[in-house]
């Protein structure tokens, strides 16, 4: 009986090894950091990429928030799960400080997808949020198999909770589109109008009040509190030259380019576990990774 035992367990040990070898090897992720839009299964249009990358780029220069779609044909051997973990990391996306990346993993071979956000959006978009952002914008064209409609709207519907997390004046659908003029500016930060406005009502509050202090002294006193300003002494050297203004910045925006990603740059964040899978569902924990020191604990989220 105990060697009757042994030989099934030999068996089986057999066969799981013969399975393992004869699924396709893991590929290590390849990541260009230039781009936010990587097709390796060739499933996306240039249309789409232009609209993920314009909203990508809006979404970096107001708050560091960055969307990566990466497509494959299989993840080989491994799980949709480490797969993530490895593309997000060699990613990088993100801001460094706030990990506030997202990444969607699209493989076809596998009928899989996974929707995975940083450390620094665990609370604010939380995989509740992202399961219906796929339940909604994704499932129903992943089984249509019109990724290119799924992709768009997936990332749209991702770049409008971005821009109410930071309170964003973004034009989703303007910006995606290539539309210049549109302003996306933090609401803390981006209606100058009352600072202006105090500014003014503080600089005729004071010249009125040099006027008047000036027309009760004696013509050839010189006020001395208003003096520097009303009175200048002499003629000014020459100013040294302005130093230039950088782009974007946190509330800030500026207008991608038409031809779809040349400004792109990840910026440093990375994930180290948390994830639920198309097919598998659940969570379950995760290596770490590490190369721009950005995280999440149990975020993303896949088809139920």
């Amino acid at each position: 009986m105990k060697k009757l035992a042994k030989r099934l367990l030999c068996a089986a040990a057999t066969m799981a090894l013969l399975a393992a070898a004869a699924l396709p090897a893991v590929a290590a992720p390849q990541v260009d950091t230039s781009k936010c839009v990587i097709d390796n299964a060739d499933i996306l249009s240039a249309e789409t990429e232009t609209y993920i990358t314009n909203l990508t780029v809006a979404l970096s220069d107001a708050c560091g928030a960055q969307i990566g779609v990466y497509t494959v044909n299989n993840v080989g051997n491994t799980s949709m799960e480490n797969y993530a973990y490895q593309v997000f990391d060699a990613w990088g996306l993100g801001d460094d400080d706030k990990h506030n990346g997202v990444l969607l993993l699209l493989s076809t071979d596998d009928d899989d997808y996974w929707l995975m956000q940083g450390q620094g959006l665990e609370t604010r978009l939380p995989t509740s949020t992202l399961k219906d952002i796929l339940n909604n914008n994704l499932e129903s064209n992943w089984v249509r198999q019109d990724y290119d409609r799924g992709a768009r709207q997936t990332v749209r519907a991702v770049a409008k909770e971005l821009s109410s997390i930071y309170d964003l004046r973004l034009d989703v659908d303007a910006v995606a589109a290539g539309n210049a003029g549109s302003t996306g500016q933090s609401g803390q930060e981006s209606d100058g109008s009352g600072v202006v406005i105090a500014i003014v009502l503080i600089m005729i509050f004071i010249i009125a009040a040099a006027l008047l202090l000036s027309s009760r002294r004696p013509r050839r006193y010189r006020p001395t509190v208003f003096a520097p300003i009303f009175f200048p002494r002499g003629p000014r050297g020459p100013r040294g030259p302005r130093p230039p203004r950088g782009p974007g910045g946190y509330g800030g925006y500026s207008n991608p380019p038409r031809n779809g990603g040349s400004s792109f740059r990840s910026g440093g964040g990375s994930t180290r576990g948390g994830g639920a899978s198309r097919t598998g569902g659940g969570f379950s924990g995760g290596g770490s990774f590490r190369s721009g020191g950005g995280g999440t604990r149990g975020g993303g989220a896949g088809r139920h």
